[in-house]
């Protein structure tokens, strides 16, 4: 995911009445990404209000750099500093700073005032906003004839009313009291929840759980940033309940350290793991050793979808390189295979570093009920002569699959396996096959047989010459592309001596050829 917010090495001092040089922030490097709800926390002096006023804009940067979306502080003029923080930045100060002889709703709509919106709309805005925040009853009542909480609302509405990409509270709910202080800090939660990076400033260790992530700052430098793991969730009553749980569990899964994940894992309740939130799980978790064991000791506890959706995004990830998901796999059963839907069980048999794994007959998979699953264990077969001979009558079926891959691996696994044992009778069953047939069977005979008698070879090829039948001739030099390039060339030259009006078959012919020298027995 791409950061919002990325800034390296930032400094930033201030002079004293005796000109002497103070340094606020010392060398500090911060990266905020969209949904984040980031706690700036840190005793007073500490650098706090000075890096969130360089990042709404409000102070210049002195040394470092500062990209806001992909825009580069440094390079930008005053004014496109002002038209940034426009749209991309809303205010939630601790006083809340509302205009006392403004309603509510003209309040929250002072940053439209130059929009082009009309003022249905704009009335329309702010009555939407406000019952979003539960006090859409308040639009025309005065800021004296609020309650503390009330009026920060008012200015969370304010500030989200032009839909900023960020939002910086500094010490919102400092001042309020407990019932109010929750009611705030909930508000933007929910903000994160939509997509919103939230920057708080507090002192309060309290309110800093509701944050996905906490960064502590002394003596103008980062001492810690990490992820808030025993993070409390004020969203249970609204209306997005279960919304709003699933996005929490996703964001902590980003930033939980292994350990956190593990725990997770192993809880009962299912509801929550799918290959979304597996999909966010931070990457050197899926390559960590503790995360692969907890996996694999669980496992068979799993649901048959929960057990796709693992696998799927191992295979997405590329996990199986790492020996210890090897090992996951080489414990499962044919019973474990078959419980899995057809992306996962066709993807561990096409990954080249987890199909060496699988304890596994292809063989059993041919009556699966997915014909992605059905071809590819055709394919597998068509490498496995005596399992395929085995399930020769069952590979037969197949010819008549409804699904044209199905078909057309199981013919090329008869026509594989026609080879084992067979002789130059072979070279007479060419008018009971279909011309796919005769030259998928013809390629694979002389692949293994390049010292077939010319005598018999050279009267096959006579006699179907001699049906002029384009379809059969060009798939007979399909299967003729086994022999080597000479041999090849000599018997093409023979049947233009012979029958010099076939050359109008040349183009397909070899096209054939070189389908067949390709290996793409697909297009034969």
């Amino acid at each position: 995911m791409k950061n919002l917010i990325e800034i390296e090495r930032l400094k930033y001092s201030y002079l004293q009445g005796n000109q002497k040089s103070v340094p606020v922030l010392q060398g500090l490097d911060l990266a905020v990404r969209s949904g984040e709800f980031i706690a700036v926390t840190g005793p007073s002096g500490s650098g706090k209000t000075t890096l969130i006023n360089i990042i709404g804009l409000l102070t210049d940067l002195q040394r470092g750099s500062y990209v806001l979306d992909g825009h580069d502080i440094s390079k930008i003029s005053t004014r496109e500093k002002e038209n940034l923080r426009a749209r991309y930045i809303g205010f939630i100060f601790q006083d809340y700073l509302l205009l006392d002889h403004l309603s509510v709703a003209e309040n929250v709509l002072l940053p439209l005032q130059y929009s082009n919106l009309n003022r249905s709309d704009k009335n329309h805005l702010a009555h939407e906003i406000l019952e979003r925040l539960g006090i859409s009853s308040l639009l025309k009542r005065k800021p004296s004839q609020l309650s503390g909480g009330q009026k920060q609302r008012v200015a969370i509405a304010r500030a989200i009313v032009k839909k900023p990409r960020l939002i910086i509270a500094d010490e919102p709910a400092s001042a309020l009291d407990p019932v109010n202080r929750l009611e705030v800090l909930k508000t933007l939660q929910e903000l994160s929840f939509s997509g919103t990076a939230v920057l708080m400033v507090t002192h309060s260790d309290e309110d800093a759980r509701v944050a996905t992530r906490r960064i502590s700052i002394a003596d103008g430098q980062i001492l810690g940033d990490e992820a808030v793991l025993s993070r409390r969730i004020l969203l249970t009553h609204s209306k997005n309940d279960e919304k709003a749980r699933n996005d929490f569990h996703r964001i902590a899964l980003d930033c939980s350290p292994v350990s956190e994940i593990v725990e997770k894992l192993r809880t009962p309740i299912e509801s929550h793991w799918n290959q979304k939130t597996l999909s966010v799980i931070s990457a050197r978790a899926w390559s960590d050793p503790e995360f692969v064991s907890a996996i694999r000791v669980i496992y068979t506890q799993l649901s048959p979808v929960l057990k796709s959706d693992l696998i799927n995004e191992a295979l997405r990830r590329g996990s199986f390189q790492n020996r210890s998901w090897s090992l996951l796999i080489a414990n499962l059963k044919q019973d474990d295979f078959e419980l899995l839907n057809e992306s996962a069980l066709a993807g561990l048999l096409n990954d080249k570093f987890a199909a060496p794994f699988l304890n596994i007959r292809f063989e059993n998979l041919l009556g699966n009920d997915s014909a992605l699953v059905r071809a590819t264990a055709l394919s597998k077969l068509k490498f496995q002569p005596d399992s395929a001979i085995s399930a020769s009558e069952r590979i037969r079926a197949l010819l008549v699959d409804p699904n044209s891959r199905v078909r057309s691996e199981a013919m090329e696994c008869l026509a594989s396996i026609q080879r084992v044992g067979a002789d130059e009778s072979l070279l007479e069953s060419w008018p009971e096959l279909s011309p796919r047939e005769w030259g998928l069977s013809l390629y694979f005979y002389l692949r293994e047989n390049n010292e077939v008698g010319a005598a018999a070879l050279e009267q096959t090829l006579s006699k179907i010459w001699s049906t002029e039948n384009s379809s059969l001739i060009r798939s007979t030099y399909f299967g003729l592309s086994a022999l080597p390039p000479e041999d090849l060339v000599a018997r093409l030259e023979r049947m233009l001596k012979e029958r010099p009006h076939l050359e109008a078959l040349l183009p397909d012919i070899l096209t054939a050829i070189e389908r067949g020298r390709s290996g793409h027995l697909r297009t034969a």
